[in-house]
């Protein structure tokens, strides 16, 4: 309740009394109250009343550090947040909690049990100061040494997630300064209500109900998959994302009936959904989605989704083509998919297999984003390994005897993007983390990757993360992820589906060159055209030379020393044939007034082809491997071959004829 009293405002939960702060917090997002939030808000007055801390724990998802924030705007009260890590010490703590006693502000401590078990022992006994002079209503404390203001109105609120990897356990000495509250299930429903609601649909309370029906059966009847989450997180995304489209569609009409309203209400929503949820689904839940949707919302016409996604197919297969690049349906949707996603998430993370075609994705969208919608800018990208560097490299390091702070090679780049270096604000910047994700260095992106769009280094700093900033990781699983980092981001899911054979083996092939000049040129066009045949099949499902050799050897007919991938494969070939091109080139240097003859670069080209194959996919293999290999090769080509097998001959770029591997051995 707010009451005026002795000239300000007084507000009263229960038996807790507090004056309002009027700290200026702008228009900000309204958290939507449930009884969850209320018994949250009851606990936490009540643990300031007591001058304790407040303690909410749960997992991922269910509305923790945000219900601290509206708490914090109700009673006028400006909330820091802070992502704990490893990096957080005792003395950084200390120097936190002195800005937060001189100032009267919240401390919200996300991620709390992320800390050191020694440090969260340490600051036990800081935070029983702090509270003892509450208690007391001391003018000041002693903090670090030094003599401290203390303002009654602050307050320290730590969140907490029990059970993930890299947590440790509170002391009990910590415990009994905090009140906890458990935030396990939060009230889907009245918030899907309230929240369309607030983004314009009038059918709300209908839509709502089918729409967390939608991602109850999604949880109970899909496959267990790492990268799945349908949480608080994802339903809100969607929910934000059907109001844009809703807005978009009823743009331009001037009056519509009630029945076409809901119908323009619904498509939002089931086109939001898809965009939210079709990427991140494997294969075997392609068609339980499908019927999930059908049942939850019975009466849509799921027909139109495909008309509207076509344009920016569409779009995306003309780009391919002019670009010599071969667009085939699976790697369309998947760059589509990619497309959607980047638009609506912040935090996005394409997970799959080596070879899958992840970063072939987004290089093609960031050269051409701006084309595939004129009213998008250009994209800046900035790809960085992080497992081939230390965290301290990667975030910074703070000297504990001259708190002096060095940037990393995150904080680096963003860091130049905020300051707005080379006009940096003119551009979308794609920061690509390609490498594993482990909670060693992804939990420090927590509060990046929500809604607090805030990066928080050990020296107190805390940068934003700007609406043209997309942090994006690329990863093969999720293997040892956490839950927190997963519901953060928008999903998409790459197979070894993606790219097909013929995909690889055409971009292969467009990548040998470059050539200088007319009869360069000459040589390149007849090399390839004579290729061509032997490698990139015309459609799936036929088979050149090439493509059977590669199903041959991933078979299981080959032993290798080490596993190998079709695109480790592919790249060989690639590498080998580059070689045969610049042999050609060789020969033509020694007589140059006198061009090799095309049936020449025919012949050497078809025989140095199947010389390529053998050693490109059987180099890695044992020797009685390559044996089965060479007769596979001699077997199943009708080119000329040499009785003594592939693996004991050489193709001279002379004539393109066999020759024993003995002539290329220098003799003494």
């Amino acid at each position: 309740r707010f009451t005026e009293k002795d000239g300000g405002v007084e507000i009263v939960m229960a038996n807790a009394r507090f004056s309002y702060g009027y700290e200026y917090l702008g228009v900000a997002e309204r958290l939507v109250t449930t009884p969850l939030t209320d018994r949250c808000y009851l606990t936490l007055t009540q643990a300031l009343n007591l001058r304790m801390g407040g303690n909410p724990f749960g997992p991922a998802g269910t509305g923790k550090t945000e219900s601290v924030k509206a708490l914090g705007a109700q009673l006028g009260r400006f909330v820091l947040v802070f992502n704990c890590d490893e990096a957080f010490d005792y003395a950084a703590m200390g120097r936190i909690f002195v800005g937060l006693c001189e100032t009267g502000c919240w401390s919200c401590f996300d991620e709390f049990n992320r800390l050191a078990e020694a440090v969260l022992s340490a600051i036990s006994s800081q935070i029983l100061t702090i509270q003892q002079g509450l208690q007391e209503k001391a003018s000041s404390i002693t903090l670090l040494g030094k003599s401290v203001r203390l303002s009654p109105s602050v307050g320290i609120f730590v969140t907490m997630n029990p059970d993930y990897a890299g947590r440790s356990n509170l002391p009990d000495n910590l415990k009994l300064l905090f009140r906890a509250v458990a935030m396990v299930r939060p009230d889907s429903q009245l918030i899907a209500q309230v929240m369309l609601f607030g983004q314009g649909l009038e059918h709300a309370e209908s839509i709502s109900e089918k729409v967390v029906n939608l991602f109850e059966l999604c949880s109970q009847k899909l496959s267990e998959q790492s990268h799945y989450d349908f949480g608080l997180r994802a339903l809100k995304s969607v929910l934000v994302g059907a109001g844009q489209l809703k807005r978009l569609g009823a743009a331009g009409l001037e009056e519509v009936a009630p029945n076409a309203m809901k119908t323009i209400e619904t498509m939002a929503m089931i086109r939001s959904v898809c965009n939210a949820m079709m990427p991140k689904l494997v294969q075997v839940d392609q068609e339980p989605f499908q019927e999930i949707l059908r049942t939850s919302f019975p009466d849509a016409d799921l027909s139109e989704l495909d008309s509207q996604d076509a344009i920016v197919r569409e779009k995306l297969k003309s780009l391919c083509e002019a670009q010599s690049l071969l667009p085939e349906a699976n790697w369309l949707d998947k760059a589509m998919q990619v497309y959607k996603v980047v638009n609506m998430r912040h935090g996005v993370m394409l997970v799959g297999p080596s070879g899958s075609g992840k970063s072939s994705a987004l290089r093609f969208l960031k050269e051409n984003y701006a084309e595939v919608d004129a009213a998008k800018q250009k994209v800046e990208m900035h790809v960085i390994d992080p497992k081939a560097m230390d965290k301290e490299a990667l975030y910074g390091v703070l000297d504990t005897t001259t708190l002096e702070w060095t940037d990393g090679v995150f904080t680096t780049t963003l860091r130049a993007i905020l300051e707005n270096k080379r006009g940096s604000t003119n551009r979308m910047h794609w920061i690509v983390f390609d490498g594993d994700v482990d909670p060693e260095w992804a939990e420090n992106l927590n509060a990046a990757l929500d809604d607090n769009k805030l990066l928080t280094l050990p020296n107190g700093e805390r940068l934003p993360i700007p609406a043209n900033v997309r942090i994006i990781m690329e990863v093969d699983s999720l293997d040892h992820a956490t839950p927190a980092t997963v519901s953060r981001c928008g999903m998409i899911w790459f197979s070894h589906a993606t790219v097909s054979r013929r995909m690889l083996l055409w971009k292969m092939l467009k990548r040998i060159g470059p050539a200088e000049g007319e009869a360069q040129e000459r040589i390149l066009a007849e090399y390839l055209y004579s290729l061509t045949p032997l490698i990139v099949p015309e459609r799936d499902e036929d088979n050149t030379l090439a493509s059977a050799a590669l199903d041959f050897v991933l078979g299981g007919a080959c032993d290798h020393i080490m596993d190998v991938t079709p695109t480790q494969l592919v790249f060989s070939l690639r590498d080998l044939l580059q070689r045969g091109f610049e042999l050609l080139l060789a020969d033509q240097d020694t007589h140059p007034d006198f061009p090799i003859d095309n049936d020449v670069i025919a012949n050497f080209t078809t025989k140095y082809a199947a010389f390529a194959l053998m050693w490109a996919f059987g180099a890695s293999a044992c020797w009685a491997s390559r044996e089965k290999l060479d007769n596979f090769i001699r077997d199943r080509s009708t080119i000329p071959m040499p009785k003594e097998g592939l693996l004991n001959m050489y193709v001279r770029p002379a004539d393109g004829e066999w020759e024993p591997w003995t002539t290329q051995v220098p003799r003494v």
